[in-house]
């Protein structure tokens, strides 16, 4: 199994750039693609079925964005209840393993005397 060597710090900032420029180009060929669409709506339907293919695009997107976040917020308060409920059960389930070797230490100690007295008659 081949081990990846690590990575220097100039690396790492390189690699960031590179991410970021992907990004950029994927929003600037969205951007382009939309304009195209547009531009052929304009040319074949005239300029407001473009304009209204627009405002219905951006209604899409803002409808699309408020959904992410409506969800985001959702996800984060289920997982917050999550935890919550995760540290609550971390508490109980150690008293209940306290208890539990609490009990196995009786028995060991009944064992030891039980088997004291049945070595002694």
């Amino acid at each position: 199994m081949e081990m990846q060597p690590k990575m220097s710090a100039n690396e790492d900032i390189c690699r960031e750039e590179w991410i970021k420029a992907i990004k950029q180009l994927k929003q600037s060929i969205e951007y382009h693609n939309n304009w195209l669409v547009n531009a052929e709506l304009a040319k074949k339907y005239g300029p407001s079925a473009a304009r209204a293919h627009a405002v219905a695009q951006e209604g899409i997107e803002k409808y699309a964005k408020f959904t992410g976040d409506s969800i985001a917020s959702e996800l984060l308060k289920i997982n917050k209840d999550r935890k919550s409920a995760q540290l609550e059960a971390g508490g109980e389930l150690n008293a209940l393993v306290n208890e539990i070797e609490s009990c196995i230490t009786k028995n060991n100690a009944i064992s030891r005397l039980l088997f004291k007295r049945g070595g002694d008659t």
